[in-house]
């Protein structure tokens, strides 16, 4: 770690300059690792978005469906905040 850096252990979380470089990653640490995987996910849109793969097991899917839930609970609730401004 740096030593500016303010994180008190390890990331989890991987961030890549591109699609195709991001899923060859993901599929590596996939295959090799002994991990649950849950993603791809888009960020920086309006909505609330993920990318399922047609490989994507029920766990996966049931995890993403959960997670894109709850950013658009999260979505909601920040709107309705800006409209009772």
């Amino acid at each position: 770690m740096f030593p500016f850096c303010e994180l008190k252990e390890s990331a989890n979380i991987l961030i890549f300059p591109n699609l195709k470089a991001s899923h060859i990653s993901y599929k590596l640490l996939q295959q090799l690792g002994d991990v649950e995987v849950i993603g791809p996910f888009l960020l920086g849109v309006r909505g609330s978005v993920k990318i399922l793969q047609k490989t994507s097991t029920v766990e996966g899917i049931v995890n993403s469906g959960a997670l894109t839930s709850l950013k658009a609970q999260h979505v909601k609730e920040k709107r309705l905040k800006q409209a009772l401004k």
